[in-house]
């Protein structure tokens, strides 16, 4: 039930796995993270040198940045790439993307898509938030539960970037005080870092590598407070005026910046002769851009990196596969894509070499923009042999359907605000807007007006859910007839064979949490208030990264067989169906029993189910009695199986084996060619993949084994007749 190549998986090694309770109380524990100072992985000669106080950072002084040459990335070029563990996670894929281009528009900083590069920079789903130290061998983000939001990623990468924490200056004692006493279990978080360097860049109260001054405490007083005057500069909210100086000097920027100067200017025999600035501008001035980016070009040379944003996939660049003038075909069937800058730019779908068919291939694309050159006939610059436009120009049909707002309308309230709804900074609604107001203390104190619902009529969605297992729906959610999809291979050629998933949806159902949702999305809520409301109140902000009901595969005999959870309060097959010898409970009287082994089942915190079985351990998934199996009530025809991983953070099941009864007592193992089949599962927690059983099972009873995990968790349905 476990074999040597499960080893790869099991890094956290062999030991017992430690449990804490999450910062929500209503979410069930996770995985304790094993980290330094709070959020920092670092590689065994940092942790060395942390442990004989040698040095951290390459150098001989002793502030927060590294000093060393070999942790900084060449040219300030970071490859990058997201793990299948999340890449199909769509808000914390948003919120990386999100702050590198703070990074870059901040800094020299650039990230490119990793091809062939010896160091690059991987976006994963683990436990936590946290990140590694400078360019290392191996240097990692993650991206866990409650870590989806473009600061959290800012200040990671700032890890990466090569940057410890500010509190964790040596001369941190002459700028905060920190209480002790008020810190939990994380007292290494506020440590000092020996042997790095500031640069000459003064203690920054305003870095986003400075934790809030209520960061890690155990009784919820502040664990710092400033020494001196902080002149209303918060923490913890954006990349810093000085956090740009520090990174500036660390990497010499005005040597990068004049040398990517210097090779805009130069001249290539297949230039295309575009515009004067290409970083911004996302297109490609050169027609052998993707195949540079291909071989890795994009962060070995300067002229790649500068003059082929598009296909080194810069992450201010939005890939927009729409023609936005009706004219666009007959422009490019002319050859205006090569000769007119306009034309290229806004007709990204007949010009674009990346745009075939005109999807996207990375991002959804955003409205046209409003300018000049769209509202004639043809661009301002177009030659005066340019096509003739036809009588009737053809509607716009690559447009999506729908545009989602971004700003909604600003809202007056009726009544009479209460004295205290004040806000104290000219960024509060930002702040508020950007999911502040829910994890910054400052912030709720100093944008009260912004961040209380009492101070907008009592309208704004509140920051706990009164009710998290069931939602306020009734009746059973429709069954609806959408077949498996798999997503387009992007990304290098692979050097072996990739592994294939079949995706059944999105892995989240669209429910309302709260029985005000339908009346805030009314009011606007979707739009001025996203962030809480299209997680709580899916259904009525129509939101789309969902799942209208418990989807089926395609073709006759694939009708789920009552194993997942469709929204309600009842279960086709009853929790008793359910069955393993052993599964964990993490403490806290949280069960992640059998009968939590529904496609869908969400953490339920009235009744303590955590949402998934997960093995006891590592040791108890390798042994015999690491199973879990669902009685069918009756033998079956079985086609498919649906899996998922945990809910909210990352364990599962990544391959397992099946084993299939009519009797319960002889149970015979699923095979192919003689020998046992082992099904490719789950890279990710959350989007469900769809394996078809070749020839169909006939049983009652089926039994899933695990074979390879990060930790072994499971969620599943089974689609028959």
């Amino acid at each position: 039930m476990w074999s040597v190549l499960a080893v790869a998986a099991l890094l956290q090694g062999c030991s017992a796995q430690v449990y804490e309770p999450s910062k929500d109380s209503r979410d069930s524990p996770q995985q304790a993270a094993k980290n330094y100072f709070g959020d920092v992985k670092l590689n065994h000669i940092q942790v060395e040198a942390l442990k004989s106080g040698g040095d951290m950072g390459g150098g001989n002084n002793g502030y927060a940045a590294v000093n060393g040459e070999n942790l900084r990335w060449k040219n300030g070029i970071i490859p990058y790439e997201f793990d299948c563990s999340i890449e199909n996670l769509d808000d914390a894929v948003s919120a990386a993307k999100a702050a590198m281009a703070e990074w870059e528009a901040k800094t020299c900083i650039r990230f490119v898509k990793h091809t062939n590069e010896k160091f690059r920079l991987r976006f994963i789903r683990d436990t936590h938030c946290w990140g590694n130290v400078g360019q290392v061998s191996y240097s990692r983000i993650s991206i866990g539960h409650g870590c989806e939001y473009q600061h959290v990623m800012t200040h990671e990468i700032g890890h990466v970037v090569g940057f410890y924490h500010e509190q964790n200056r040596m001369d941190r004692d002459d700028w905060v005080n920190v209480f002790w006493k008020n810190i939990g279990r994380f007292n290494d978080a506020f440590d000092k870092v020996k042997n790095t360097d500031s640069y000459g860049v003064p203690y920054d109260y305003e870095s986003i590598m400075h934790y809030p001054w209520s960061a890690f405490s155990s009784n919820g007083k502040d664990t710092m407070s400033p020494k001196k005057p902080t002149n209303g500069k918060l923490p913890y909210i954006e990349l810093s005026k000085d956090d740009a100086l520090q990174t500036s000097k660390m990497y010499n920027c005005p040597k990068i910046v004049a040398d990517r100067k210097r090779v805009a200017k130069l001249q290539h025999k297949d230039d295309l002769k575009l515009s004067a600035d290409p970083y911004k501008s996302c297109v490609d001035n050169n027609k052998n851009c993707p195949s540079w980016a291909k071989t890795g070009l994009c962060s070995n040379s300067q002229y790649v990196m500068q003059n082929c944003p598009l296909s080194c996939n810069a992450p201010g660049c939005q890939l927009n596969c729409i023609d936005e003038n009706p004219y666009c075909a007959d422009w490019a069937s002319a050859g205006h894509c090569q000769l007119v800058a306009v034309v290229r730019k806004h007709c990204q779908k007949s010009c674009n070499s990346l745009c075939k068919g005109g999807n996207p291939t990375t991002v959804p694309p955003t409205p046209p923009p409003n300018t000049d050159a769209l509202k004639t006939d043809r661009p301002t610059d177009a030659p005066t042999d340019a096509p003739t436009p036809p009588a009737t120009a053809p509607p716009n049909t690559d447009l999506p359907a729908t545009q989602v707002p971004t700003q909604g309308p600003t809202k007056v309230p009726a009544t009479k605000l209460p004295a205290k709804c004040i806000d104290e900074k000219t960024a509060c609604p930002a702040w508020a807007k950007a999911g502040f107001c829910g994890n910054n203390e400052q912030v709720k104190i100093l944008c009260v007006k912004s961040c209380d619902p009492e101070c907008n009529g009592g309208k704004n969605p509140p920051t706990q859910v009164p009710h998290t297992h069931l939602p306020v729906t009734t009746g059973d959610a429709p069954v609806t007839n959408q077949p498996a999809t798999n997503p387009p291979v992007t990304g290098p050629v692979p050097t072996s064979k990739p592994t294939v998933r079949n995706f059944l949806g999105k892995g989240v159902l669209c429910l309302d949490y709260n029985e005000k949702c339908d009346q805030w999305a009314k009011e606007g809520e979707c739009e001025s208030n996203p962030g809480w409301m299209r997680s709580n109140c899916m259904k009525a902000c129509k939101v789309t990264s969902c799942d209208a009901g418990v989807l089926k595969p395609p073709g006759a005999c694939a009708t789920p067989l009552g194993l997942a959870w469709n929204g309600t309060s009842t279960f086709q097959l009853p929790d008793s169906a359910f069955h393993s010898p052993a599964n964990l409970s993490p403490g806290a009287g949280w069960e992640a029993a059998a009968m939590n082994a529904r496609l869908y089942y969400p953490d339920d915190y009235d009744n303590l189910r955590i949402g998934a079985w997960c093995a006891a351990s590592h040791e108890s998934a390798k042994s015999m009695d690491g199973y879990v199996q669902v009685d069918l009530q009756e033998v079956r025809t079985i086609n498919y199986i649906a899996t998922q991983g945990r809910d909210k953070y990352f364990e599962r099941i990544s391959k397992f084996k099946i084993k299939y009864s009519s009797d319960g007592v002889d149970y015979k193992p699923f095979q192919m060619g003689g020998k046992d089949k082992v099904f490719d599962a789950n890279c990710d927690h959350v989007t469900p993949v769809l394996n078809k059983f070749p020839g169909s099972i006939t049983a009652r009873y089926i039994r899933v084994e695990p074979w390879e995990w990060n930790y072994p968790c499971l969620r599943m349905e089974l689609y028959g007749c």
